[in-house]
């Protein structure tokens, strides 16, 4: 019986640890902004929840005063809900509630001089992340870019700031926006970022406008401060409008340097450190037209490079690539679905399917099921989703992997949570913690003698120590201490008097 429950309990830690990391499970498709055409169907927009295994749910019509044409990002809830949405230009919430019009600054002009543009055209555009120091907020970091002379890159525009709006989970509300992170001037739109090896915070980076610039921070409890890093063995050239990538765990960033130069660059990143190494450059410009944008994506695991390739001659055959970086081959998989689109669980890649049937159209999603398999392994499913509206999608989306957690046994994993080995927790000694999820009660018991004068940390889902206490009796019982706590998720620390770890647990309040 005692092992049943354990199993049970193991279960609905399980669970839990899912729903904590759904922030990016949501993805919005379409092009929808109601105060230029209304948002029925077939134009409204389209919602694509994904769980850990597979493509959950597709949401459609949506109607959201947003349009989802070129680059967009999205935030969602513990659940996966959507929560918030933005182009880059635009923020809304999931009520359709517009909460920026214009999130640049009055001196920077709208794109095209028109106060109504709601498209605005970069590569991965905006990127949502929650606040490692408040787990109720969230930052959404965005450029804003000028079209204008760079002579020194040769390139028509960058941005010439890099800034971030700040949000309020629980209301769905702004808090502030044009916040400066960054004066230097950066690819318009590219930005990536990957979980720090304690689990928390977030390394953040932003290519300048030449190949051989990258500007990388972290993002903790104290913000975001960035600087620029440079790789003497790559050319200072410029690049416009170019794609960024993490590997699913973190160990691989990928770049490709955008429409002027169909290069790849693969280097190894240390999630502890945030140093990029172990450079290798990969041509593609022999197969890839030059001087176009061609939407691309990488498998989970960083070892297949997908990219889309137009129509134009002499490379007539338009279709969706998928380039092998260890053998440097290429293989064809589609000529229709050219923007690929990795799902936020890393398991399949999305593209968009069409057919013309009885006069009218037709749109689908095709679904990579294998995308790290190589070449017709990746075993391609064509018009596995019927979709009653228009999807639009000339660019990926952009997530950062919510689901990765710390590096156990890492000297950076200075926080001491686990966030994905459930398991340990329930390892020996014979510690328990009860009842879980609590109210405003929580009492620990422990059999062995040896364990008293035990120390016992209390940590919120951001790593914020809250409380910390010995445990000088084989019972005690936390009352005052737990009334103040907000529902959500904890982490509980036992550590031993000499400081060796004797229990990791998550408890939940009410």
């Amino acid at each position: 019986m005692k092992n049943k429950l354990y199993c049970l309990f193991f279960l609905i830690l399980i669970s839990l640890c899912a729903k904590a990391q759904r922030e990016a499970d949501c993805i919005l498709n379409g092009d929808c902004f109601q105060n230029e055409w209304g948002c029925d169907s077939p134009v409204a927009l389209i919602i694509l929840k994904f769980n850990e295994d597979s493509l959950e749910e597709i949401i459609e019509p949506v109607n959201i005063n947003l349009s989802m044409s070129f680059a967009g990002a999205t935030f969602a809830d513990k659940n996966g809900n959507l929560l918030f949405a933005c182009n880059g230009w635009r923020l809304v919430n999931n009520d359709g509630e517009i909460l920026a019009n214009k999130l640049w600054r009055e001196d920077i002009p709208w794109p095209g001089d028109n106060y109504d543009t709601n498209r605005v055209l970069n590569t991965l555009g905006p990127l949502f992340l929650n606040d490692p120091g408040d787990s109720t907020k969230a930052y959404l970091l965005y450029g804003q870019y000028v079209i204008g002379d760079f002579s020194e890159a040769q390139i028509l525009k960058a941005d010439v700031l890099f800034t971030f709006a700040y949000l309020d989970i629980p209301t769905k509300t702004l808090i502030s926006k044009n916040n400066i992170i960054l004066t230097d001037t950066t690819a318009p739109g590219d930005m990536q970022a990957c979980r720090h090896a304690n689990g928390r915070d977030w390394w953040v980076i932003k290519p300048g406008i030449f190949e051989d610039e990258y500007f990388i921070g972290l993002l903790d409890p104290n913000g975001l401060q960035m600087e620029k890093r440079t790789t003497p063995t790559l050319p200072h050239r410029g690049q416009l409008e170019t794609f960024s990538f993490f590997s699913h765990s973190g160990d691989k960033f990928i770049h490709q340097t955008g429409r002027l130069n169909k290069i790849v660059q693969e280097f190894d990143f240390d999630r502890c450190t945030g140093i990029l190494s172990n450079l290798r450059v990969h041509d593609l410009s022999d197969s890839i037209q030059l001087g176009y944008v061609n939407p691309c994506n990488i498998s989970a695991d960083g070892s297949k490079f997908y990219i889309g390739k137009g129509s134009t001659p002499p490379l007539v055959v338009q279709g969706l690539l998928q380039y092998d970086l260890a053998s440097a081959t290429y293989s064809f998989i589609d000529d229709i679905g050219i923007c690929p689109i990795l799902a936020p669980n890393g398991k399949s890649i999305l593209t968009v399917g069409y057919e013309y049937i009885n006069g009218q159209d037709q749109y689908y999603y095709n679904e990579i099921m294998q995308p790290n398999a190589l070449g017709a392994a990746c075993n391609f499913v064509a018009n596995k989703y019927t979709l009653q509206n228009i999807p639009v999608n000339p660019m990926p989306p952009n997530f950062a992997n919510f689901r990765l957690g710390p590096i156990d046994g890492s000297t950076c994993d200075t926080l001491g949570i686990d966030a994905v080995n459930i398991k340990e927790t329930l390892k020996e000694p014979d510690i328990k913690v009860f009842p879980n999820p609590f109210t405003d009660e929580l009492n620990i018991t422990f059999k062995d003698q040896s364990f008293l004068q035990s120390h016992l940390s209390l940590y919120n889902s951001a790593g914020q120590l809250l409380l910390q206490r010995q445990l000088n009796k084989n019972i005690e019982v936390f009352t005052t201490e737990l009334n103040a706590l907000k529902p959500g998720m904890y982490f509980l620390l036992i550590n031993d008097k000499n400081g060796g770890l004797l229990k990791k647990l998550k408890v939940v309040k009410e």
